[in-house]
């Protein structure tokens, strides 16, 4: 064949009668006669080449400025989510967050009577919501960039030297694919930009987009700072003797220990604090204020005596006076104490304050047992402890919350205490009276079922409440008794022990406030960056692309008029014709001429006309299209 266009003419018109000074319009010689009537396939490449810098129309989301428009948009997206990240785990986050709940209530006046509207915003739609909307709209705009590669891609296959399949022109049209698997019929049409941009369309819609609202997440932290502090009060020693009331001091320890009472302000279970507070104004209320202050303890180091002496004067067989003596670790010790059957459990409580320094200078001695009218010396179950007393004051760092953010007179709340150097170990001035006033005070009840000093009615109480059934058992005594013992001490230097010095002098404290900040959930960001990443090097790609491959179109296809002058002179209108007058037509003319050989078997190609102003399509005989390919 002599060249493609004698194909393309012969084709049309099987009777070989060409009459091409006065060409019917409606015949689709029309085509034939339009265009140059000698050209081999190497002249049409020249061809198309020499046209093809005369139309370089673009789809609106390919042009130079909306390309880089996403581009930019990308590495600002980019940069924000990795900065944010960076600083998040730098800083606790990156923003503090309030009250995740701004409630409004509006009155309104209505018939004499009036209407309240609530309203209830839940700040924390803001950190879901938002990413999810930002990246809805990089998607979308992403989206809109691959339909337009889509809708172009069959008319750069038309311009392709040679043409192409039906199936990749004049039959397809991928805005009718449904996005789902637009990629998979893209790759089976070796169409590889289309197919890529639809992949990353569906990742960005359907993958980015929803993780997204998991991008930022809200915490709970401490943040520290600095603060001026001052002390509230000052431990003085004499405070603690014998003017001191001791039944307030009981009666505390009984509300905290036994009956699980708040503490006393500025105490836990082993020290008392010498108080501080903030300057005025200066921390939240929640905020933990951290200072440099005085503990003050008493502990006792109690053993049981296994080894002891007794004695009984009695008065009868039901009752007399029972003397207990013994020695705990140098420092002996002596009691005497009256037994009678009207009294079942006995708890006798002394003070040995006469021990040498190397015996630990005193004894609190504990004498329990029941009475036995057969026992020797009318006691039972007998348990002898001796305790040596011990005090001391330690420096460290208080870290406490409540009171020190306000006039100190709040709720207190203990979170940690840091010794910074070795105990005080001195006794205090007054530590005799103390031990001697500790036994001084006694309380009678008549549902009771001992008779003892107040101190050990609080022994055998909390022994009772750790161990109902064995409360005398001489382990759980001696547990009680120490515990009891430090109770009272931090209870008598809290209450009585300090006293208030307004107008202290300040000196530097620090302050962690409890803030909730938001964060960046390390591993969406790192998902949400790798998505940016790939956005970012297919719009690149897709730049390129626009600029390189071009096609046939000079505006876009935009309703029938349009679609009309692509298809003005054209042989495919000539076989949509045809296509109409087969035999079972019923309106479905591409279903018809999928089915058609001189549609489905040739290619399809644009080619510019003799004037060089517009393109017209035709199609080539695959046969003749080798052949002439082979010629050249």
């Amino acid at each position: 064949m002599e060249n493609q266009y004698a194909s393309h003419t012969a084709f049309n018109n099987p009777q070989g009668q060409q009459n091409q000074t006065q060409p019917s319009p409606a015949s689709p010689e029309v085509q034939s006669a339009s265009l140059k009537p000698e050209h081999t396939c190497t002249e049409t490449e020249t061809h198309i080449e020499r046209s093809s810098a005369g139309s370089r129309w673009l789809y609106k989301p390919l042009r130079l400025k909306y390309l880089l428009t996403f581009v930019a948009i990308d590495i600002i997206l980019l940069v924000v989510v990795i900065s944010l990240t960076v600083i998040s785990s730098k800083n606790q986050g990156f923003v503090s967050i309030p009250s995740q709940n701004i409630s409004t209530t509006t009155t309104l006046a209505a018939n004499d009577r009036s209407i309240d509207f609530s309203f209830s915003f839940e700040i924390g739609v803001l950190w879901t919501s938002l990413p999810s909307f930002v990246f809805s709209f990089f998607a979308a705009y992403w989206g809109w960039i691959a339909a337009a590669v889509s809708d172009r891609q069959p008319f750069i296959d038309l311009r392709k030297p040679g043409g192409a399949d039906a199936r990749q022109t004049v039959l397809l049209d991928y805005r009718f694919v449904p996005i789902f698997w637009r990629w998979v019929a893209a790759f089976k049409r070796s169409h590889a930009a289309v197919g890529s941009t639809v992949l990353l369309t569906l990742s960005l819609t359907y993958l980015m987009q929803p993780l997204s609202a998991r991008l930022f997440a809200p915490q709970s932290v401490l943040l520290p700072g600095d603060v001026p502090v001052s002390f509230a009060a000052e431990f003085e020693e004499n405070r603690i003797g014998a003017n001191m009331d001791w039944r307030p001091i009981m009666s505390a320890v009984s509300a905290t220990k036994l009956y699980n009472g708040g503490r006393i302000a500025w105490t836990d279970d082993q020290y008392a604090y010498r108080p501080f507070q903030a300057g005025a104004g200066a921390v939240d209320a929640n905020a933990r204020v951290a200072a440099n202050t005085t503990a003050y303890a008493a502990y006792l180091n109690c053993e049981v005596i296994p080894d002891y002496k007794m004695g009984l004067n009695r008065r009868d067989s039901l009752s007399g006076t029972v003397t207990v003596a013994g020695t705990d670790r140098g420092c002996d010790f002596k009691q005497d104490f009256a037994v009678i059957s009207s009294q079942e459990i006995y708890f006798k409580t002394t003070t040995q304050l006469q021990c040498s320094a190397d015996a630990y200078y005193s004894r609190l001695v504990f004498t329990a047992g029941t009475f036995s009218s057969s026992a020797q010396y009318l006691l039972a179950n007998m348990s002898v402890i001796s305790c040596a007393t011990g005090y001391h004051v330690q420096p460290g760092v208080l870290t406490v919350s409540g009171a020190p953010a306000t006039d100190g007179t709040g709720t207190t709340t203990i979170h940690s205490f840091q010794p910074t150097s070795e105990p005080d170990m001195e006794r205090p001035a007054l530590w005799r009276i103390f031990e001697d006033g500790i036994f001084s005070t006694t309380a009678w009840s008549q549902g009771a079922e001992w008779t003892t000093t107040d101190f050990g009615s609080l022994i055998l109480y909390h022994a009772q409440k750790r161990s109902p059934g064995g409360f005398l058992d001489p382990d759980i005594l001696k547990s009680s008794i120490s515990d009891m013992f430090t109770s009272v001490y931090m209870t008598a230097v809290a209450v009585n022990g300090m006293r208030p010095t307004p107008g202290a002098a300040s000196f530097s404290g620090s302050v962690v406030t409890p803030t909730t900040r938001l964060f960046v959930v390390p591993w969406v960001a790192y998902v949400v960056a790798v998505f940016l990443v790939l956005a970012l090097g297919f719009a690149v790609f897709i730049l390129v692309h626009a600029q390189t491959n071009h096609c046939i179109l000079a505006e876009e296809p935009r309703g029938l008029l349009s679609l009309a002058g692509l298809l003005e002179d054209s042989s495919l209108a000539g076989a949509a014709r045809r296509a109409r007058m087969q035999d079972g037509f019923k309106g479905q003319t591409r279903k018809m001429g999928k089915k058609m050989p001189e549609v489905k078997n040739r290619k399809w190609v644009a080619l510019r006309d003799e004037n060089d102003t517009r393109w017209i399509i035709s199609s080539v005989d695959r046969e003749a299209d080798r052949k002439t390919s082979g010629g050249a």
